[in-house]
């Protein structure tokens, strides 16, 4: 699953909040978090919080978008649905 985030700052946050939901939710752990190599992933509160609820971290190698492709899909939709938006104006 791919999100978007409003702030880099909040990765940590958010993530933390999508754990508690899908754990509610659906009855699920989260195993494995797979994201870019990017600082708001690569931190001592992320970190963290994926020994705390024993997650792997799994870090996608850079300049490589094959191997983030939800997530480069979402890019695209959304700069597409910008660009419809601005044309709107």
């Amino acid at each position: 699953m791919a999100f978007t985030l409003r702030k880099k700052s909040g990765a940590t946050k958010s993530f933390h909040r999508y754990y508690h939901d899908i754990k509610l939710e659906c009855g699920f752990d989260v195993k494995v978090l797979r994201s870019e190599n990017g600082t708001e992933y690569r931190n001592d509160d992320m970190t963290r919080l994926c020994r705390q609820k024993m997650i792997k971290q799994e870090f996608t190698v850079p300049y490589d978008p094959e191997q983030d492709g939800m997530a480069e899909r979402l890019n695209r939709i959304l700069d597409q649905d910008d660009a419809l938006y601005a044309e709107r104006g």
